[in-house]
């Protein structure tokens, strides 16, 4: 829900909860050690620019298992149907080398512990691609 409503821009809180990963749930990830539950919290920006369609971006700063910079960037084609709508489009998130290094990052005693190589995860591209809204915009 907006906090402040500008017409064709609306600005609010946004929040996401990033679930604990644990080394014993998978034979890959062992002697990589558990990385503990994450929140995100931040804020989002939706903008129509015509009817039509919906720009949305959003930026959340991680606290807990994880505490770097994520952010998504939608653009989303609206069509009525009725009561409902349909939507979808394009999909883009980034995130900071300290959002994604508990998660990819090997350490030299994980390296050790795993068997893997050393390796220092960055930053940036986190992911991309199309689809529909994974939560209800209001």
């Amino acid at each position: 829900m907006p906090i402040l409503d500008f017409g064709q821009l609306q600005l609010g809180p946004v929040g996401k909860l990033v679930w604990p990963r644990y080394a014993s749930s998978y034979s890959q990830l062992n002697g990589l050690g558990d990385v503990p539950w994450a929140a995100q919290i931040g804020g989002y920006a939706v903008y129509w620019p015509v009817p039509w369609l919906r720009v949305r971006g959003e930026i959340r700063q991680g606290i807990g298992g994880e505490t770097g910079v994520s952010g998504d960037l939608f653009a989303d084609v609206v069509v009525p149907l009725g009561q409902w709508r349909l939507s979808g489009g394009p999909r883009l998130s980034l995130q900071s080398t300290a959002a994604v290094s508990p998660y990819f990052s090997i350490t030299a005693a994980q390296s050790g512990a795993s068997g893997l190589p050393v390796y220092n995860a960055t930053g940036v591209f986190y992911s991309y691609g199309a689809g529909g809204p994974d939560r209800v915009f209001l």
